[in-house]
């Protein structure tokens, strides 16, 4: 986001910009805060359209008229669609802008072969809105987290850092939740963190995982179910397993070519305490039967797919395969 933060310090703006991505928080907040800069509230000289409703002509007059006691215009465009399909007259309309105009377009998905995305791209500036990695959602993390004047743990930090795909707005919700109910006591703590917070697949996967590669099958059997009460179909749950392993099989190899923890976890782009928990249950198998256990959620799924076994059964026949497999590992 650096050129969109560039542009906001030094009022510097340019005709045309694209902010598109699967992170609506990150989306929305940049429009808002780009348009913000350009004009403000000031509705003489601002037009917000959503939705698909995006008459051109209506554009183009609002855009050719000269700003009111002002220096620009702006048009924010959310959700059109129009960078998903063959918009006619839109590039056009971008590639004649005055220098008065400027135009924010906001889409969650685009077409990178559309004429308008290639003009935007031409004539303004295109960001991404992704989900940030590890490092980006943990420092957003600490940062919302001591501007509340709370401290946190750091076990209570790992459940927080674990919530899956780092999608800013659930997490940004839930974090508020957290907080509101840790300002009395000034702190966040792990039971305060495991109370508050939505128990998210992604976190009973690797509770499972912990529970399979320790040999404890009554704790891994009650992760599977709180995974099936939370509607997580069995398909996904070998999924998830699989990708799971796959991670720990690279983890296995760059231990046994001598890397080291940090080497490890840019490579993977995992945080600390995460590749620290991974190194621990990648010990407790032999490289060799992480290998099998990554291709075996291959084979599980097409057996599923084609009819030959039952999604529950195949499910269990995998967990039951992962306890068999660590036998071959190291103690941890």
């Amino acid at each position: 986001m650096a050129g969109l933060n560039d542009d906001i310090r030094n009022r510097s703006f340019r005709r045309a910009y694209l902010i598109y991505g699967e992170d609506g928080f990150l989306r929305n907040h940049y429009t808002r805060r780009l348009a913000d800069a350009v004009c403000g509230d000031d509705t003489m000289n601002r037009k917000d359209v959503s939705g698909k409703d995006t008459p051109l002509e209506a554009l183009k007059d609002f855009t050719d008229t000269m700003p009111f006691f002002a220096e620009k215009r702006v048009v924010v465009l959310k959700d059109t669609g129009l960078l998903s399909q063959a918009a006619e007259g839109y590039a056009e309309w971008v590639d004649g802008l005055p220098e008065t105009a400027c135009v924010i377009f906001s889409e969650e998905s685009v077409d990178k072969r559309t004429k308008l995305y290639k003009k935007i791209q031409e004539k303004g500036y295109v960001q991404e809105a992704a989900h940030p990695d590890d490092r980006a959602f943990s420092d957003w993390v600490l940062r919302k987290i001591g501007a509340a004047g709370l401290s946190v743990t750091k076990d209570a930090f790992a459940v927080i850092a674990e919530m899956p795909d780092h999608d800013l707005y659930r997490a940004s919700g839930e974090l508020e939740k957290l907080i509101g109910y840790c300002l009395d006591k000034g702190k966040i703590e792990k039971r305060d963190a495991e109370r508050i917070l939505l128990r998210e697949p992604a976190n009973r996967i690797f509770d499972m995982i912990d529970a399979l590669s320790a040999g404890q099958k009554k704790e891994a059997m009650a992760c599977y179910y709180d995974l099936l009460a939370l509607r997580e179909p069995p398909m996904r749950i070998i999924f998830l397993l699989g990708r799971h392993f796959h991670q720990l099989f690279l983890v296995k190899t760059m231990l046994a070519e001598g890397r080291k923890a940090d080497e490890i976890a840019g490579a993977l782009s995992l945080r600390g305490f995460v590749e620290t928990r991974m190194e621990r249950q990648a010990r407790r198998f032999s490289e060799e039967r992480l290998r099998t256990l990554d291709a075996r959620a291959v084979d599980l799924d097409y057996a599923v797919k084609s009819g030959s076994m039952q999604d529950t059964v195949a499910a269990e026949l995998y967990m039951a395969e992962i306890l068999e497999a660590r036998k071959g590992g190291t103690p941890g």
